[in-house]
């Protein structure tokens, strides 16, 4: 993943002059393709495609870790008991 980001980056700042020089390049002949729909805007990456598939968004998965990490500070024993309804009040949804 941050060898095609790398590829991309270079492919905007016009360091190759096409997409499959940039992959010879940096050792991505397999990825051509991948790299390709990067490039021209078709795909996301992994993280940012499937966010509507998540149960929690980015906001609420650092307010989940910031509380379990005061869990832990506090020595309360973390388990899907103690967690799942924090995961409820926060989507909405009970986790399955």
């Amino acid at each position: 993943e941050a060898r095609i980001q790398e590829a991309i980056t270079a492919l905007r700042e016009k360091k190759y002059t096409n997409v499959a020089m940039a992959c010879r390049e940096l050792g991505l002949t397999d990825f051509y393709h991948t790299v390709n729909w990067c490039f021209l805007g078709k795909t996301k990456p992994c993280v940012k495609a499937h966010m509507q598939q998540q149960l929690l968004n980015h906001t609420q998965e650092n307010m989940l870790r910031n509380w379990i990490k005061w869990l832990g500070a506090t020595g309360i024993p973390l388990s899907k008991r103690t967690i799942a309804p924090k995961i409820e009040s926060l989507c909405g949804c009970k986790p399955s």
